[in-house]
């Protein structure tokens, strides 16, 4: 057995993979749960806005059509809803 020890972790070497990354606008993401009867997993878009008093804070305009709204004018209408960051990820 060996004995590891880190007394500091310099946060700045340590690179996560693209999908656990904090998102930031224009990331394209995938929905991974079934977000509502509309919005499914597999569906795609792309972080449009993004707040930080709330427990869906990220604003995606999907690819398509989901009867949604603009997130406050970031997206299309009807393209646009807000999620919780356990419900999407990042993808390429």
């Amino acid at each position: 057995m060996f004995n590891l020890r880190i007394d500091k972790i310099n946060r700045k070497s340590i690179v996560l993979p693209k999908n656990l990354k904090k998102f930031e606008i224009n990331d394209r993401v995938k929905a991974i749960t079934n977000i509502n009867n509309r919005i499914a997993i597999g569906d795609t878009g792309r972080i449009v806005h993004m707040s930080t008093d709330s427990s869906t804070p990220y604003g995606v305009q999907w690819d398509r059509d989901i009867y949604g709204h603009d997130c406050g004018g970031h997206a299309t209408l009807e393209n646009g809803w807000y999620v919780s960051k356990g419900t999407i990820i990042v993808i390429t």
